[in-house]
């Protein structure tokens, strides 16, 4: 876990040194009292090791709380947000790649329809050094 833990670290000094809000947390912690921005979560159960994930800040509002409460599966509202979390992935693990990270899009069920993006190493020197 030390590790996965040193990784996440150095992947949120990345993020946010490129604008990104970032967040460490463990995979067990209560999610509702996360920040928005990206979540690097440390998982000492499966998937394991380092993920990344997106809190957007409209999923704390009342508005999507209601979509989701509703099961409204269809709303505009709820396709606008999976895209954009996707996008935002995309994103995270494109800059963290470009600064000498090695991340990785993983299926995280046999279907293909959802991935876990994780963080698999850091590089050893900071992009700033190099």
């Amino acid at each position: 876990m030390t590790g996965w833990t040193e990784v996440a670290n150095q992947a949120q000094v990345e993020l946010e040194r490129f604008g990104l809000p970032a967040t460490v947390m463990r995979a067990e912690e209560d999610f509702s009292v996360a920040s928005p921005g990206v979540q690097i979560l440390v998982c000492s159960a499966r998937p394991f090791g380092v993920v990344l994930n997106w809190e957007p800040p409209i999923a704390g509002t009342p508005e999507f709380t209601k979509v989701v409460l509703d099961g409204a599966v269809n709303s505009p509202l709820l396709t606008y947000v999976a895209k954009g979390r996707i996008a935002m992935l995309d994103a995270s693990a494109a800059i963290l790649n470009s600064a000498g990270f090695i991340t990785m899009k993983d299926y995280a069920n046999g279907d293909g329809s959802t991935y876990d993006y994780r963080v698999l190493f850091a590089p050893k020197v900071s992009i700033i050094e190099r």
